[in-house]
């Protein structure tokens, strides 16, 4: 999953885009989490 982030810094020189592709990343997990309880 690094590589994808890594890869999305790459892509758009903003390390902004990884970190918004990691909150998401979080924000589905949490949100499986609880809708599959």
């Amino acid at each position: 999953m690094g590589v994808i982030f890594a890869l999305g810094y790459l892509c758009r020189k903003d390390i902004r885009y990884a970190i918004a592709l990691h909150m998401a990343n979080n924000l589905l997990a949490f949100l499986l989490l609880i809708l599959l309880r």
